[in-house]
């Protein structure tokens, strides 16, 4: 008999990249731009799986990032004893050797016997050294200021994670800053910022660039970067900075080299076709125009960018300044600002400067390994503040008058160029005192100060434009939302969960009928749309808006281009809900039909606003994919009771055929809740065509017959199809005799699954359950639920599974609690990252699944 394998797990590494607070979407877009794999976010912090190589061009190429962590070792901890022993076991001589010096940090949330940071740290330290003595008698030497090797561990009070830390000293240090005024912006929290402006767009098409206050420069820095194709690390290297890697025992220099020298070719072709445009930095304070000056030489740019002192009461826009622009300012939010002494380290006390938090008698917040500890996560207590100052406030009103004359959206048409302004504040009331109406705020941290970032004009977030560059040859771009407020069921970039609307948990549609393709939302219902049809681009007049939803699809298509040419795949999801005013999925068939599910609105939204977004939805994708009005198919999900049922959509009977994997199927578009085929099961069909030569196989709730097909082509001895429903039952045949795999071998049985299983037959090899999460069968009398039911359904597989069998489990039912362990003889593991397609990274609660085999018996 066949022993049932799966393709072999990744060999990538855990990686950890930190980065500022609220800048996880972002960091997540940098880290697949260059090639991190299934990426997970947590407050400050981004898990993903990733080359050393991956990881390389995170230290190079990262504008956000502050460290990057390779994780050695993962164990149970709860005490000193525990901590201790598990952080012993780990392969230190495969990372370093004895005659290099370490330091050991720590994120640490404290429990009755560790009950610091520091103590944690001691505890790993400690059984570091006794690792070493107990292989030579030798032990590292510890150096806390520049150690060979930094180890970082994060311990929960139940879990214990140990890494290396390959950065070395914090990334958002480029090296280039000489001098600094008081508090400076970090140079990762200056780089959201204009992430988050879309400055990558506005300098593609060689837009301007204007910081009124620019402090040390900063800001014009980092956006010459951006433009000029310049990766941070080499900056860094210029500086004469290097990275904790250096000394690694992984480390490989020669792949190093190699993304270096690459990255010098890039910033060498920019600089060739003279892609930096027109980027200035004023500041009252001629101190700071100074340091500016010497800060842009040591940054490579000195003949670049243009410096001068200047007053925002006289600020007039020069006249290199036409077309696209950005604005982009970190002004003084400090509250003494009307101490006007100074000093030579405090030269940003002026009211047109661009102080830190605290004005001219505020400390220096800058902390030499706050990002190492994780201080960025813990904000500092805010303390009594005193009514604004009267210079401050008429500070804010003369950079709103800038903005109101220059860069207000009154003052360019819808085609005409883009102009934008950011404001960097402490507090939003002042972003208010520049008379002004934010278009979007979003939440930054500077260092441990937490600030408003407001945003007048053209809203839009840029990480994918070829002016930021941070992928050398990947040609990734982001299908990550980005938006404060969250999608129905996503969750907010700092990970606080947003209200649970339509899409959260419930059934699929019975019998056996599904929710989207893909898609599915398990207790809404699919009402056909005809409210859009026959509508021309005149006739649908989009607003703002809808222009983020056409650069939305344009990145999210460029981001699936070499995924979907390299895997053949004709029919995929392109955007899930990734803007929150748009809630929709839309999927692409054969570049030819698309097809939309309008998830249902919130209560607060108004049903002519919704039903004008969808109208926009629609023409939107039409324009991008150049489709007919005709061949595009809409849906709307309702909330359902889970005890209704899905009902048939339409009677018309249109048919078409698609193509996956090298096989046909046909889809429905207009009569069924569904379109015939689910897009997320791509993986999971291809699997279950690797596994099947040879073996029999039951597909059980097979509704189409898709996995069915894929059996067969893969060589099934035999199949066994079962559904409650004629309709898919018949719907399965024709996808079998389009592939001309029909025969007496593959069999066809109208049955409710959990009573065919109980009834004595045949036993299989391999099996596939993809249960409906509620159905409600009335022939039978019977009501399934998977959460209650599964159990009971697996002990019957069992019984029908041949000894070295395995069962392909899988839910879409998002609340789902496996209950394998009252499955007698059974062992289960989870396989759901394995079975999550690239275009349904967005959204990764699509399915669950799982591989459940017969326990081996001693």
């Amino acid at each position: 008999m066949k022993t049932i394998h799966l393709p072999s797990k990744t060999k990538d590494h855990r990686i950890s990249a930190v980065c500022p607070l609220h800048t996880e979407d972002l960091m997540i877009q940098e880290i697949e731009n260059l090639g991190g794999k299934r990426p997970s976010e947590r407050p400050g912090v981004v898990l993903f799986d990733g080359s050393i190589e991956t990881a390389y061009r995170l230290c190079l190429w990262s504008r956000l990032a502050s460290r990057i962590i390779v994780w050695a070792g993962s164990y149970n901890a709860h005490d000193r004893e525990s901590l201790y022993a598990g952080s012993r076991r780990i392969q230190w001589n495969r990372h370093f050797g004895e005659e290099q010096t370490i330091s050991v940090d720590s994120s640490v949330v404290k429990t009755d016997e560790i009950r610091s940071t520091r103590f944690a740290a001691l505890v790993v330290k400690d059984a570091v050294v006794d690792y070493f003595r107990d292989r030579s008698g030798n032990r590292p030497s510890v150096d806390s200021e520049q150690p060979d090797i930094r180890i970082f561990l994060r311990f929960d009070g139940r879990k214990a994670h140990v890494g290396i830390d390959i950065s070395g000293e914090s990334l958002h240090r480029r090296g280039y800053r000489g001098r600094t005024v008081s508090a400076p912006l970090k140079e990762h929290t200056a780089a959201a910022m204009l992430y988050r402006a879309g400055w990558p767009d506005i300098a593609a098409v060689k837009g301007f660039f204007i910081d009124p206050m620019c402090g040390s420069g900063t800001l014009p820095i980092e956006a010459a970067m951006m433009a000029g194709d310049v990766a941070p690390g080499l900056v860094r290297l210029r500086n004469g900075k290097g990275f904790g890697f250096e000394s690694w025992r992984l480390h490989d220099r020669e792949q190093w080299e190699k993304l270096v020298d690459q990255a010098e070719g890039r910033r060498r072709r920019a600089a060739e076709r003279g892609r930096i445009p027109f980027i200035a930095g004023y500041d009252r304070d001629q101190d700071a125009i100074t340091i500016s000056r010497e800060n842009a030489r040591n940054a490579g740019f000195e003949d670049l960018l243009h410096f001068e002192q200047q007053d925002i009461r006289h600020f007039r826009l020069p006249a290199e300044c036409s077309g696209s622009g950005l604005l982009a300012v970190n002004p003084p939010y400090g509250r003494r600002i009307s101490d006007d002494r100074r000093t030579s380290d405090d030269r940003r006390t002026g009211p047109h400067s661009s102080t830190g938090p605290h004005g001219n008698a505020g400390p220096d917040r800058s902390r030499s390994r706050e990002e190492a500890s994780h201080a960025e996560a813990h904000p500092p207590r805010e303390g009594d503040q005193s009514p604004m100052d009267k210079r401050l406030k008429d500070l804010y009103t003369n950079l709103g008058k800038v903005i109101s004359k220059d860069f207000s959206i009154s003052k360019r048409e819808d085609s005409g160029p883009t102009r934008q302004a950011v404001v960097l504040t402490e507090e939003k009331e002042l972003s208010l005192a520049t008379g002004l109406q934010a278009a979007r705020t979003n939440v930054l941290f500077n260092g441990p100060v937490r600030c408003i970032l407001a945003q007048f004009g053209h809203v839009t977030d840029s990480l994918d434009s070829p002016a930021q560059g941070p992928a050398p040859a990947q040609d990734k771009e982001s299908g990550r939302p980005q938006a404060d407020t969250p999608a129905p069921g996503r969750k907010t970039p700092a990970g606080s969960a947003a209200t649970e609307t339509a899409d959260q948990g419930g059934s699929k549609a019975a019998p056996n009928a599904k929710a989207p393709a893909g898609g599915r939302q398990e207790t809404d219902s699919a009402v056909p749309s005809a409210s859009t049809e026959g509508k021309t681009d005149s006739q649908t007049e989009l607003s703002e808006n809808a222009g983020f939803l056409l650069n939305r699809l344009r990145k999210n298509q460029v981001h699936l281009k070499k995924y979907l040419k390299n895997n053949n795949i004709t029919c995929y999801r392109v955007y899930d809900a990734d803007i929150p005013e748009y809630n929709a999925a839309i999927d692409i068939y054969q570049n030819r039909w698309a097809h939309i599910q309008e998830y249902q609105a919130p209560r607060e939204i108004p049903e002519e606003t919704a039903r004008r977004r969808l109208e926009e939805t629609v023409e939107v994708t039409r324009k991008q994919f150049s489709l007919q009005s005709e061949d595009i198919f809409v849906k709307h999900r309702r909330k359902m009771d889970r005890r209704s049922q899905y009902e048939k959509q339409a009677e018309i009977g249109e048919f078409h055929t698609v193509e996956e994997g090298g096989l046909k199927f046909l889809v429905n578009f207009r009569d069924y809740l569904d379109t015939g085929i689910f897009l997320d099961h791509r993986i999971t069909r291809s699997m279950i065509r690797e596994l099947a030569s040879g073996l029999n196989f039951l597909n059980l709730f097979c509704y189409t017959g898709t996995a069915t097909v894929y059996a067969a082509s893969g060589g099934t001895a035999y199949s066994t199809s079962v559904d409650t429903s004629n309709t898919y039952l018949d719907w399965a045949r024709r996808n079998m005799d389009l592939n001309e795999l029909s025969s007496d071998r593959h069999r066809f049985i109208r049955a409710d699954a959990l009573s065919w299983l109980q009834q004595p037959g045949e036993k299989f090899d391999l099996m596939f359950i993809d249960p409906p999460t509620f159905s409600n069968n009335k022939s039978e009398g019977r009501i399934f639920d998977i959460q209650k039911d599964h159990v009971l359904l697996l002990r019957f597989a069992m019984q029908r599974l041949n000894p070295n069998g395995a069962i392909l489990f899988s839910t879409n039912f998002r609340k789902f609690q496996p209950e394998f362990n009252s499955v007698p003889g059974s062992e289960a593991e989870e396989i759901t990252k394995n079975t999550i397609p690239e275009d349904f990274h967005r959204k990764k609660k699509i399915h669950r699944s799982f591989l459940i085999r017969k326990a081996e018996t001693e």
